[in-house]
């Protein structure tokens, strides 16, 4: 997914995307925008850049929205099969108040990646729940929460 340069000794050569992953995986989305808007300039065609690129414009401060949901569906439309570009989306969709359409991009991610552990975890941020059992009743009648617990039971929490 993202470029590591590996010297002949078999170390790691810090490069600018290794440096702004990891301010993605410490939440710091001010911190990387720079260091992605560089990359993107560099490289505008590269998908995981330009969605992670959007990413960090909707956590500036004023969010450029319209431009980071652009930015990730040009990916998205580029690496239909990276699940990482779909969580993109969702957190921009997230930060707008667009709570279905997150949900939407997080259920294409996890249909790719099963185990992408942003698209859980945005998932149980947003307390995403199983339809009830019964939808023509109240999520709080007696009939739903009993079956809702042997569903439970049988095919295990929703991940």
């Amino acid at each position: 997914m993202q470029r590591i340069i590996i010297d002949k000794e078999d170390k790691m050569i810090e490069t600018p995307e290794n440096e702004a992953f990891n301010y993605i995986r410490q939440r710091k989305y001010q911190a990387a925008l720079p260091v992605f808007k560089k990359c993107y300039e560099s490289d505008p065609d590269n998908p995981i850049i330009k969605s992670f690129y959007g990413l960090c414009l909707a956590f500036d401060n004023p969010p450029k929205y319209e431009l980071a949901e652009k930015l990730c569906k040009e990916a998205i439309s580029k690496e239909l099969y990276n699940s990482n570009l779909y969580v993109n989306l969702a957190w921009v969709y997230n930060r707008q108040g667009k709570r279905y359409e997150s949900i939407v991009m997080l259920e294409y991610a996890l249909k790719w990646d099963a185990n992408n552990k942003e698209a859980i975890y945005l998932r149980k941020l947003l307390k995403v729940r199983r339809k009830p059992v019964f939808n023509f009743l109240p999520r709080s009648h007696f009939l739903n929460i009993i079956f809702g617990k042997i569903r439970h039971k049988i095919f295990g929490p929703l991940q």
